[in-house]
């Protein structure tokens, strides 16, 4: 009798323990889905049709543009969001996005910048931008050990506008962006 009352005893612990561990494997299930909706909300269809600040030198650095299917364009220019250099990851802790934005105001010359995009009340946004130069040519682009690493060819005091030689790798803070949006 004492036996049989030692296995019962023995018998609920491990399936209270079994539970238990049930329980806390859906917990970490529910935090591991909840961090990857907040990422998978900063996909490059969500930010190829939101609102994005460019720099335009009439305008300074919140001028909102709102961009369809990765373009943009108005009375006073047009634009493209990048589908190719674009970037997610953690800056400062926080699901953030990067892409490269480029966008002509009828001149000659392209203005190009890194947009940095992340969620304001469930909402993509666009709250900081890197000014890069006209014709600068990106080849990578990638969110690494809490920063942005830009690998790209920018020009030389001798270089002609579109050839752009000087190979250079910049990390960036995200202190580094320009602050802009919400």
């Amino acid at each position: 009798m004492a036996l049989k009352n030692l296995c019962q005893c023995v018998l609920q612990t491990m399936i209270l323990f079994l539970l238990t561990c049930s329980c806390n494997m859906a917990v970490c299930d529910q935090a591991r889905s909840a961090e990857t909706a907040k990422t998978n909300s900063l996909s490059k269809q969500a930010i190829r049709n939101s609102d994005c600040v460019v720099f335009n030198l009439g305008e300074g650095p919140n001028h909102v543009v709102s961009v369809h299917q990765g373009t943009f364009k108005n009375d006073d220019e047009k634009g493209a969001v990048s589908d190719e250099l674009f970037a997610q990851g953690k800056l400062d802790g926080e699901a953030s996005a990067v892409v490269f934005v480029d966008w002509n105001t009828g001149g000659s010359g392209w203005f190009e910048e890194l947009a940095l995009f992340r969620l304001r009340k469930g909402k993509v946004c666009c709250t900081g931008i890197y000014s890069l130069e006209d014709r600068a040519s990106v080849k990578k682009l990638s969110i690494q050990n809490n920063e942005v690493v830009l690998d790209w060819l920018r020009h030389s005091d001798t270089d002609a506008a579109p050839l752009p030689s000087k190979h250079e790798v910049l990390r960036l803070k995200s202190s580094q962006f320009e602050k802009c949006g919400p």
